[in-house]
């Protein structure tokens, strides 16, 4: 959101001396830059305690930073669910290999009993 906007502060021209109560407090126009990171107050101040700011529709939104968000979001989710992917794959290998030894473990053991009760019966 570059351009004008207006905050709340309190203005504090000699700290010691101040005290901060509703009277205290002022609109500032102030004017961002598009890096979010600095802004240029529409007079000099010595010292100042900016609080809050003035908004004029609640259901404003900063779409890049939204878009930002759930792109990063969205990539995040991909990484969990190629993971979860690749786990069941590695499940269901395990499992499809543990059936064929379970089916082998026993045809061995029919096998077995096959021979103890022909070596019982003769």
């Amino acid at each position: 959101m570059t351009g004008n906007i207006k905050i709340f502060a309190y203005n504090i021209n000699d700290i010691s001396n101040s005290s901060l109560n509703e009277n205290s407090i002022s609109e500032l126009n102030v004017k961002i830059d598009h890096d979010y990171q600095s802004f240029i107050l529409d007079k000099k101040h010595e010292h100042i305690f900016i609080f809050g700011r003035h908004i004029n529709d609640f259901h404003f939104l900063d779409k890049q930073q939204v878009f930002a968000v759930h792109h990063s979001a969205i990539q995040e989710l991909s990484r969990k669910n190629d993971k979860i992917v690749e786990e069941i794959n590695v499940l269901k290998e395990e499992n499809t290999i543990l059936k064929q030894t379970n089916t082998e473990i026993l045809e061995r053991l029919n096998e077995i009993e096959a021979i103890l009760i022909n070596s019982q019966n003769n």
